[in-house]
């Protein structure tokens, strides 16, 4: 048995002491018992608003849900003030470069992306990618590539064209299947190479673009270990890029020179002479690459508690690096020049945030870009000559404390070739992906520019219209007086509460969001009118979008009568049926349903009981539906209540005196060992008896 407040003992008392009060049950006296005597709710009503739906007045229908359309009207105030703090702006290429958004733990992929994008070597060999219609990913190929290629295409399309500051790599991530955890960096890098070089081989259009990939980042280093008995092997290999130990080194050069200073094998048997630590060991290049990219390992694990620790040595690097100082047999005039500082910043090794210092391959100004944020940096990160600077030489920046890897290109040896190939423009992909990129981009620049409101519009109107239907719809429901139509039971029709509760909750739902129209037209292949003219948009009707604030249909209402087929009282008792305006009922019926839920009906079901098996039978729908109104009170059941009460009552008195005899047994009762009040006298001697 379910635990009830010691306050139902006093309701249930004050029931059967209104039943017992009845001199005859007629309506008056069943308008009573249900409590249709009361007044219209005002415990609702500010500076102290109960929280909560009065059950026990069945003419109260407040916070049944449609309290909640407040909250919705102040979210489009906030929505209202923000988006029209700032007009939107169309981008300069040529003065602000574009942002990546971060939509989760991407950083490491933004910083990839922004580096290699101005890489305008790299972006050629994106943009020279073709893709094969009829051709079909391999079974067992995990990656298509020809939808990586076509995606990051336009992705770096967008950077370059988009009027807007900021685009986002979500179909990037999405088709690399990356999840939502961070990365590092370093590793990614390798990674998209190996997988996109390996990949491109299965595509009729790969194998050029996985050549001039090559050609831009390989290089060639030999290792040479000799012994001191004059024997030495050789090993070449390719790599993509230099990893160096920064562990005791504060300057680039002197890692470098530590990289390649020759290196004692003290465990190494020569194969020769089979001796035992003679062998040295050397590296050196033996072909340089175009785009020299430089990882520092800031990372040492350390035995006392095996983990790995970062490493937050303070780096000198410089501006311009010497091939000499890869290659001793380089040109003199041959170098490198810094291009983009790759930071990683934080105290874990294992989480962190990716951001970038990226020079302008055009106007050769240095950027800071940071997911979305991008912005001109004053000086050029590193320092400027051969000499380095001293070691407490100013406070260290952020890049010489968090610099994860370095990217230097080649400086052209300024032969005419060179000069002509630096000065020429790059190759745009084919015309109709250009073109749908563009006309994409300048779309959803019209509409967010021009209609930036329009979204809001709609979601104001709708919200704003419903808010206001239903509020009529609530006061054409709300009784404020019982008493008055007592005389007109037929003007009061009893509705469930739960059919309200369901219908305030689905159009709130329904239009608690703004939804973003651009973004509906986008999914719906928008083929923007090129006839307009400069600055006018393509026309819209408010009517088309309507649907998307449509509220979902009603669930089904069940009424159960009471047994001889009339309003359950007990089901009014506990605010399971709300008492409404008869009128306000039929016209939610007749027409408010019709035109909230369009073609939806509402599943309302009139049950009667049947007489043999007590199952109930569903007798209306809502085409012949036949109101409940307060002609409906169930008299019998409330004689029968007033049968009960009278024996509760009477059971009461019944107790009662019981009790109280019960208290006073004792000195009424003969108790054998009690004193006796009178003393006792034997018998004389001789008695007879």
């Amino acid at each position: 048995m379910a635990y009830r407040k010691r306050t139902t003992k006093k309701k249930d008392n004050q029931l059967d002491d209104d039943l017992i009060a009845l001199d005859h049950v007629d309506l008056n006296a069943c308008w009573r018992i249900y409590n249709l005597n009361e007044f219209g709710c005002d415990a609702h009503i500010p500076p102290n608003p109960k929280t909560r739906n009065c059950r026990l007045n069945p003419f109260c229908i407040y916070r049944l849900g449609l309290e909640k359309f407040d909250k919705c009207l102040q979210t489009q105030k906030e929505e209202a003030s923000s988006s029209n703090s700032e007009p939107l702006i169309r981008r300069n290429p040529n003065v602000q470069p574009c942002g990546l958004v971060n939509y989760g733990n991407f950083c490491y992929v933004n910083s990839f992306l922004q580096i290699w994008f101005n890489d305008l070597r790299f972006r050629q060999c994106v943009y020279d990618w073709r893709a094969d219609p009829f051709w079909e990913k391999p079974l067992d190929a995990k990656l298509d590539i020809q939808e990586v290629m076509c995606c990051l295409q336009r992705l770096f399309l967008t950077l370059e064209l988009t009027p807007f500051e900021t685009t986002d790599a979500k179909e990037f991530c999405q088709l690399l299947r990356l999840d939502n955890q961070q990365q590092d960096v370093q590793e990614f890098h390798t990674l998209f190479f190996d997988t996109i070089e390996k990949n491109l081989l299965f595509h009729p259009n790969g194998e050029k673009i996985q050549a001039s990939i090559r050609q831009l980042f390989q290089s060639c280093m030999r290792q040479t270990i000799s012994c001191e008995c004059g024997h030495s092997t050789n090993a070449e290999s390719e790599y993509r890029s230099l990893f160096i130990t920064i562990d005791g080194f504060n300057s680039l050069i002197t890692a470098i020179d530590s990289f390649f200073r020759p290196e004692q094998l003290a465990d190494y048997k020569c194969s020769n002479c089979q001796e035992q630590g003679k062998c040295v060991k050397t590296m050196e290049y033996t072909t340089l690459p175009q785009v020299l990219i430089i990882q520092l390992n800031r990372y040492v694990f350390k035995s006392s508690n095996e983990r790995h620790h970062k490493l937050k040595t303070v780096m000198q690097y410089p501006r311009l690096l010497k091939a000499s100082k890869l290659k001793p047999d380089a040109l003199y005039n041959e170098e490198y020049e810094l291009c983009a500082v790759m930071i990683h910043e934080g105290n874990n090794t294992h989480c962190g945030h990716y951001y970038d210092l990226i020079r302008d391959p055009y106007t050769k100004q240095w950027f800071t870009y940071n997911d979305k944020h991008v912005q001109l940096e004053k000086r050029a990160p590193g320092y400027e000559g051969q000499r380095e600077p001293k070691e407490n030489f100013g406070r260290p920046t952020a890049d010489q404390k968090g610099c994860y890897a370095l990217i230097y290109q080649r400086k052209p040896s300024y032969t005419a070739a060179e000069v002509m190939a630096s000065s020429k423009k790059l190759n745009m992909p084919p015309d109709e992906v250009v073109q749908e990129v563009k006309n994409k981009l300048e779309s959803d620049f019209i509409r967010e520019s021009k209609e930036a409101n329009r979204s809001m519009h709609l979601w104001e109107l709708r919200v704003n219209s419903r808010h206001s239907y239903l509020n009529q719809l609530f006061r054409e429901l709300e009784v404020r007086d019982g008493n008055v139509l007592s005389e007109q039971p037929d003007e009061i029709s009893f509705l469930p509460t739960s059919l309200l509760i369901n219908l305030f909750s689905n159009e709130y739902e329904a239009v608690k969001e703004m939804h973003n129209l651009n973004e509906l037209d986008n999914n719906n292949t928008l083929i923007p009118n090129n006839n307009l003219e400069d600055g006018e948009i393509n026309s819209f009707d408010y009517a088309d979008y309507e649907y998307i604030y449509t509220p979902e249909p009603l669930n089904s209402v069940k009424i159960t009568l009471c047994k001889h087929g009339k309003v359950p009282l007990d089901a009014v008792k506990k605010g399971e049926l709300k008492a409404v305006k008869t009128a306000g009922l039929k016209r939610l019926i007749a027409v408010g349903f019709i035109l909230i839920f369009l073609d939806s009906n509402v599943q309302w079901k009139v049950q009667m009981p049947d007489n043999d098996n007590n199952e109930q039978t569903a007798i209306s729908g809502i085409g012949d539906f036949q109101l409940l109104t307060g002609a409906d009170l169930c008299s019998e059941c409330v004689k029968d209540l007033k049968l009960e009460a009278n024996f509760r009552r009477s059971l009461v008195v019944t107790e009662k005196t019981l009790s109280d005899a019960f208290k006073s047994l004792p000195k009424r009762t003969h108790d054998p060992s009690r004193a006796s009040p009178f003393p006792v006298l034997s018998p004389p001697e001789d008695s007879v008896w």
